[in-house]
């Protein structure tokens, strides 16, 4: 008789073990949300550049998918916010700038006018990418949007002047900056002339 007991005590047990883990198991599945299955087919090309790919954390063919879709749905829905977007050209260009730094380091050398491009260009793209609405009509926000392209473009131009103050710059050629920016200072007279020409003329003047 007691070991009926027993067997009965332990049928409750196991009973309300298996009740208890199936509620946390459908609580956290609500909670994940439910995986849909997709079947597609690539062409082998595809198929080699998915196989070939390192993904942090994704080993498997599906795991790889996986993330690259959930980058690429992030960078489609990242577009329409400044501060999203302006992360999310970082990320793209960090592999790129970890690896130019480690050869920086490696060979003792460093490029002011590669790091003033680096760090320009993920602001001036966010901008580009977030500053105007999606149906632009009225003037005065073309005008806006034509302004902060302007100030985004001349600072560069203005960092990149200021560089060759000296002969020589921080650079992996030295020489870089001082050897390009004859023709801008050739054309920087030329419009110093003519506007030049343009205050003489009385007719102007009078104006």
């Amino acid at each position: 008789m007691q070991s009926f007991v027993d067997t009965l005590l332990y049928m409750n047990t196991l009973t309300y073990n298996m009740s208890s883990y199936e509620d946390t198991r459908k609580h956290a599945t609500s909670r994940i949300g439910k995986s849909v299955p997709l079947s597609v087919r690539v062409s082998p090309e595809d198929a080699e550049f998915i196989a070939r790919t390192e993904i942090a954390g994704a080993e498997t063919p599906s795991e790889k998918v996986r993330t690259l879709l959930a980058e690429a749905r992030k960078r489609r829905e990242g577009i329409s916010d400044y501060s999203s977007c302006l992360g999310m050209v970082q990320e793209m260009l960090a592999p790129t700038l970890q690896r130019l730094r480690s050869a920086e380091h490696q060979e003792r050398v460093h490029s002011e006018l590669v790091l003033e491009l680096a760090q320009w260009m993920p602001e001036a793209l966010a901008f580009l990418l977030t500053s105007l609405s999606d149906d632009p009509q009225d003037r005065s926000e073309l005008q806006a949007f034509e302004e902060g392209v302007a100030e985004r473009l001349f600072r560069l131009i203005e960092n990149v002047i200021r560089m060759n103050v000296t002969e020589e710059c921080r650079g992996y050629d030295p020489t870089v900056v001082a050897k390009r920016v004859g023709p801008v200072f050739e054309l920087v007279k030329v419009i110093q002339m003519k506007r030049g020409k343009g205050d003489d003329n009385p007719e102007r003047k009078a104006q």
